[in-house]
């Protein structure tokens, strides 16, 4: 199994690769990442200490990409599946050194011109980009490798279980009938709004529920805070640009802005077969070579006799016309022969490519265009002013998460030590609805969690958006008070009118069912409640099915089997108050012998992964609970 594990180093792990480059790599920097500082630790895994930044790091960054999807992002559930990952892979890592599992350099290299980030137009690897990104991000080549060396054999392992992970032909038959089952149904909507609209609530109704639910009527809890906001758009309006900057970068970008040379170009190739051997190319070559040295004698021009071989009995041989190529498009070798050529109508000696051997005509060139200065002026000022402004934000975000750390109870002084103002909140409410950063739900779950509240903390820092930081520090609270009949009267109203046009709808929707129970006709009964009720009919939906409410999907796949003793009928209460009534009218299960050869493959590798993720995650257990591990994610 070990080799098997060496030998598939590809996979997830390019990904999060990818992700680090696009995403930046956290609120805490590289710097923080390589040179480890005080010696407190979030965990501990066999004596191998994950530090506090490395755990800060990863759980940023993390942040980041769920926000970059526009996820919901739970900090509480995040940093414990943040904690678990980075033990889990620190376990692997140690493993892996143990049973001397390791990535080869050529392994290194592969995986690195597989990464998209550093492919260009073309598909592909691109040394430029590569350091690009890596000077974007703050890495040298020497450590982005080692890095990436140190974390594939992670990847291996779950390779390793995708190779090994058995699922049968019984297995995916199964899994086919249940999980590609389709069912048909009649759906009945009792809706909610116009049965709410025709309730009348009087005051002796109110009273009544006032007095029954006062616990459901209050003025909310609210606090002021005082906070460090960091945000990368305002301090895009104060970075300033020298002229000498953006001639500097004008001359440091000339390889890259503007239009590259191209060049036209005339081939005439004599192919060789697939697998040929050294016969066959041997005279491939001799026949290219002739070729060449008629043309060098000056008793044809190239695209007369690229024009007669064309039309030659000799179908080995092809001749065409390739446009605006530039540097890198073609296969090395007929690349840097045309490149080569120095004027228009040279000619190459035959060139040796994949398909065979070429003699390449260079036709024209369009040199590289390059734009004047002022033209991309505005364009080089704004991209070195945002350069200015990230490397400001992450620098302060950077030595905020450590001054938050060290004076916990002190915002002023982190503040001061980092050069930016204290901001001061009014009063807004832990209902939400309070208008900008303070409508947050991050901020409002800070300034209201217990360690800020009520042990008079400053929060983590909270990222609220892309390059946006917020810290912040309870000055002021005021406690949920009762409200008094009259301030809650308008919620009452609502309240009220809610519960009787509830109670109407479910006795309905129970009444129906017993008429469809009986065999009613369907007609009749949708004529009976006219506009309070839709009805629809659906047929053979799958259970990824998009035109209804999930709970109802949920529900109908959750029904049991119709037979002539028991019809399948079930009433639902939806989240925005309508009840919904469904018969179920046929069950047709899937069938793995329908499935095209690509469904089946698609079948296939979900379920063999799903299966191969649970083998990693026992084998994930057992080194657990074999490893001596403290974990500080209470005292984080």
């Amino acid at each position: 199994m070990l080799q098997k594990i060496r030998d598939h180093a590809s996979g997830w792990f390019a990904y999060i690769i990818f992700g680090m480059l696009i995403i930046p790599f956290g609120l805490w920097g590289i710097d923080h990442y390589i040179h480890q500082g005080s010696g407190v630790y979030a965990a501990q895994v066999n004596g191998d200490e994950i530090s506090l930044r490395d755990f800060q790091n990863s759980l940023q960054q993390q942040r980041s990409f769920l926000l970059n999807l526009n996820k919901e992002v739970d900090d509480a559930s995040l940093k414990l599946k943040t904690m678990e990952q980075l033990i889990n892979e620190r376990l692997l890592r140690q493993y892996s050194k143990k049973e001397n599992i390791f990535v080869t350099d050529e392994q290194l290299l592969n995986r690195i011109k597989s990464i998209d980030a550093f492919r260009s137009d073309n598909g592909n690897f691109d040394v430029h980009l590569f350091d690009l990104a890596l000077q974007r991000q703050g890495y040298t080549q020497s450590y982005f490798m080692e890095m990436l060396k140190k974390s594939l054999p992670v990847e291996q392992f779950a390779n390793a279980f995708d190779a090994t992970a058995l699922f049968t032909r019984e297995d995916l038959g199964g899994a086919v009938r249940l999980l590609a089952q389709k069912r048909s149904v009649e759906i009945f909507n009792f809706l909610h709004s116009p049965v709410f609209n025709l309730q009348h609530a009087n005051d002796a109704d109110l009273n009544v529920f006032f007095e029954k639910n006062k616990s459901r009527f209050n003025n909310p809890e609210m606090v002021k805070i005082d906070y460090i906001n960091l945000d990368l758009n305002a301090l895009l309006d104060k970075q300033s640009v020298s002229e000498q900057e953006l001639l500097d970068a004008y001359k440091q970008q000339l390889s890259i802005i503007g239009t590259p040379e191209q060049r036209v170009a005339s081939y005439i190739l004599v192919r060789v077969p697939e697998n040929a051997n050294e016969n066959e190319l041997k005279k491939a070559e001799q026949q290219a070579t002739a070729l060449y040295e008629r043309l060098k004698s000056g008793k044809s021009s190239f695209d007369k006799l690229g024009d007669e071989l064309q039309h030659s009995a000799d179908k080995t041989i092809e001749f065409g016309t390739l446009e605006s190529l530039r540097p890198g498009v073609m296969e090395p070798a007929f690349d840097q022969a045309l490149f080569s050529l120095a004027k228009v109508g040279d000619i190459s000696a035959p060139v040796h490519t994949s398909f065979g051997f070429q003699l390449i005509k260079l036709d024209k060139i369009y040199p590289k265009v390059i734009p004047d200065f002022e033209n991309v002026r505005s364009t080089l000022e704004k991209q070195l002013a945002y350069q200015k402004a990230e490397t400001q934000f992450f620098d302060v975000t950077d030595r905020l998460a450590t001054l938050v750390f060290e004076n916990p109870d002190d915002l002023d002084a982190v503040a001061t030590k980092i050069g930016v103002p204290i901001e001061h909140s009014d009063w807004f409410s832990i209902n939400g609805n309070n208008g900008g950063v303070f409508s947050n739900q991050k901020v409002i779950n800070a300034a209201f969690s217990d360690d800020v509240l009520l042990n008079g903390k400053n929060s983590e820092p909270i990222q609220i958006g892309d390059r946006h930081v917020l810290v912040l520090r309870v000055v002021n609270h005021k406690k949920q008070t009762p409200k008094t009949f009259d301030e809650a009267r308008l919620e009452l109203i609502s309240s009220v009118k809610n519960e009787m046009a509830k109670n109407y709808l479910k006795k309905e929707a129970g009444n129906l069912e017993k008429m469809l129970f009986d065999g009613e006709d369907v007609t009749s009964i949708i004529e009976a409640y006219g506009k309070t009720v839709e009805h629809q009919r659906l047929d053979e939906i799958a259970r990824n099915f998009t035109g209804l409410d999930n709970s109802i999907v949920e529900s109908i796949f959750k029904m049991p089997v119709s037979n002539e003793k028991n019809v399948a009928i079930k009433s639902i209460e939806l989240a925005n108050g309508n009840w919904v009534v469904i018969k179920l009218l046929k069950v047709t299960n899937g069938n793995a012998e329908n499935l095209s050869a690509n469904d089946r493959k698609a079948w296939t590798d979900t379920l063999t992964k799903q299966i191969s993720d649970v083998q990693m995650t026992g084998f994930i257990n057992e080194l657990r609970g074999a490893a001596k591990i403290i974990n500080n994610i209470d005292r984080l």
